[in-house]
């Protein structure tokens, strides 16, 4: 936790120091499963008591990656890659 707390506060710093820092900064992209299934890392479920949840494991579906950079105020390119992984060619090509 310290780690995140430790950017956490960089960043607030940087902010505080530079107005602007926010704008030079690019915010990018999301994956979405074909299948429908939800990424369980990204995921939490509580509730007030135990729960019993199953969830059908797809291994290796397809993807489609949403590439939208924002920067600052204005988006700047838009990508959508339908592949089973971002791989170094496909993010040169975005990039490019």
């Amino acid at each position: 936790m310290s780690k995140r707390k430790n950017i956490a506060t960089e960043i607030l710093d940087r902010i505080d120091n530079a107005h602007n820092y926010l704008e030079n900064i690019i915010f990018s992209d999301v994956i979405f499963p074909i299948s429908g299934t939800i990424n369980r890392h990204n995921v939490r479920i509580w509730a007030s008591e135990q729960l019993t949840v199953i969830r059908e494991h797809v291994r290796d579906s397809g993807k489609v990656n949403v590439w939208r950079s924002l920067m600052g105020d204005r988006s700047v390119r838009k990508f959508f890659v339908v592949s089973r992984a971002v791989t170094g060619p496909n993010c040169l090509g975005m990039l490019e």
